[in-house]
C-alpha cells in the first residue's frame, strides 16, 4: 500500500489493529516452539534467552530507528520493518517443520477450549497472580513521569535514567535466570512479586538517588517473572494443548496493564505521583502475601495437583519419545551408517541439552 501511495493514516491504524488481534496467537506459538525445541529441562533457559532478546530489542530498536529514519524516510523504514517480520516468520515456519516429532499420542482434549483447560489444569491461580501483577504495574507508567517532572522538577533525562536502569536490570536478570535451576518456581515467582513491590515503597519519602537505585533493582527483580511463569504454564500442559492454553492465557493477560494504566490516571490525580507509586508497591506486596497463603503446601487444590501430574506425565512422554528415537533398528548395526532414528534422536537431544 505504501509503494502504491495508498497507505493513509486510517488504513495504517486499521492494519495495526488487525495485527494486534493476532498477537495472542503469535506469542502462544513462540513459547510453544521454545518448549518443543528446548525440552522439559531447557524451557526456563529458552524462555529467559527469548526475554533477554526482547529487552535488547526494546533498548536498541528506537535508537536504530532514529538513525535510519533520516536516510530512508518513514515509508521505507516501515517497509523494512515489515520485511523483517516476514523473514522471521519464514524462519519460524522452517524451524517448526524441522523439529523432530515428539511421538505424543493425539489427545481428545486437545481441541478443548483454552479457557476451560486453564480451569481444568488448575492454572487459574497462576493466571490471577499474573493478571493482578501486571495490573498493579500499570499505574507506574502513569505516575513515574509525573513524579519526575512535578515532584522532582526534573526533565526527560532523569526519566530516561529511571527507565534505562530498569531495562538494564531486567536484561541482566533474564540472562542470569537461564543459568539457574529452580526447584520451586512458584515460590521464586512470589518472591519476585514481593520484591518488585518493595522496590516501589521508598518513592513516597526517599531522595532521588535511593529511588533511582530501587527502580534499577526492581528491574533486576522483575526481569525473570515472565520466563518463569511461562515455564510453569509449559510444564503443566501437554504439547498438543499448549498453543490453545497459551493463546487463552495471553488473551486474558494482555488487557491487564492497559487497564492498570487507565486506573492509574485518577489515582495520580487523587493521591499524587509519589504516593501512587508507593501504593502500587504496597498492593503488590499484599498480592504476594495473599497468594503465598493460598499456595502454601497444605492448601494445594486438587486441580493444581492434577496439573502437576499432567506436567510430569508430559515430560515423561517427551523424554520417552527422545529415547525411542535413539533406538537402533534391528539389522542396522552393521551397515556402517547411523540409523535415521538415532540421528533424529541425537539432533533432538542436542537441542534439548544445548547450553543457553
Amino acid at each position: 500500500m505504501w509503494a502504491a501511495g495508498s497507505l493513509r493514516p486510517y488504513a495504517y491504524v486499521a492494519l495495526l489493529a488487525g495485527s494486534s488481534l493476532l498477537a495472542a496467537w503469535g506469542n502462544a506459538g513462540q513459547y510453544t516452539m521454545l518448549s518443543r525445541l528446548a525440552g522439559p529441562g531447557g524451557r526456563l533457559s529458552a524462555n529467559s534467552l527469548y526475554s533477554a532478546q526482547v529487552s535488547v530489542a526494546v533498548i536498541a530498536g528506537p535508537s536504530l530507528a532514529g538513525l535510519l529514519l533520516a536516510p530512508l524516510g518513514i515509508g521505507s523504514l516501515i517497509a523494512l520493518d515489515a520485511a523483517s517480520f516476514a523473514f522471521l516468520g519464514i524462519q519460524a515456519w522452517r524451524t517448526g517443520r524441522s523439529t523432530p516429532a515428539e511421538g505424543e499420542p493425539v489427545q481428545a482434549r486437545a481441541a478443548e477450549s483454552g479457557f476451560r483447560q486453564l480451569r481444568r489444569l488448575g492454572l487459574i491461580s497462576l493466571l490471577t497472580l499474573t493478571w493482578l501483577f501486571f495490573f498493579l504495574y500499570g499505574p507506574v507508567e502513569d505516575a513515574l513521569p509525573i513524579y519526575v517532572t512535578h515532584d522532582l522538577n526534573a526533565g526527560a533525562g532523569l526519566l530516561g535514567a529511571y527507565w534505562t536502569s530498569f531495562g538494564v536490570g531486567a536484561l541482566v536478570a533474564s540472562l542470569v535466570t537461564g543459568t539457574l535451576r529452580h526447584r520451586n518456581i512458584r515460590r521464586a515467582t512470589l518472591l519476585i512479586v514481593a520484591g518488585w513491590g518493595a522496590c516501589l515503597l521508598p518513592f513516597a519519602s526517599s531522595p532521588v538517588g535511593v529511588t533511582l537505585a530501587c527502580f534499577g533493582l526492581g528491574g533486576l527483580i522483575y526481569g525473570p517473572f515472565t520466563p518463569m511463569t511461562y515455564a510453569l504454564f509449559q510444564s503443566a500442559t501437554d504439547s498438543a494443548s499448549l498453543p490453545t492454553v497459551l493463546a487463552a492465557r495471553d488473551a486474558i493477560i494482555m488487557v491487564s496493564t492497559p487497564l492498570g494504566t487507565a486506573a492509574g490516571g485518577p489515582l495520580v490525580g487523587a493521591l499524587g505521583a509519589a504516593q501512587t507509586l508507593t501504593a502500587s508497591g504496597a498492593a503488590t506486596v499484599l498480592l504476594a502475601v495473599t497468594m503465598g497463603i493460598a499456595w502454601r503446601p497444605g492448601r494445594r487444590p486438587r486441580r493444581r495437583l492434577a496439573a502437576e501430574k499432567v506436567g510430569q506425565d508430559a515430560s515423561k512422554d517427551e523424554m520417552g519419545a527422545l529415547r525411542a528415537a535413539r533406538a537402533v533398528p534391528v539389522g542396522a548395526e552393521g551397515n556402517g551408517r547411523m540409523p535415521q532414528g538415532e540421528a533424529q534422536g541425537r539432533s533432538a537431544s542436542s537441542l534439548a541439552g544445548r547450553p543457553r
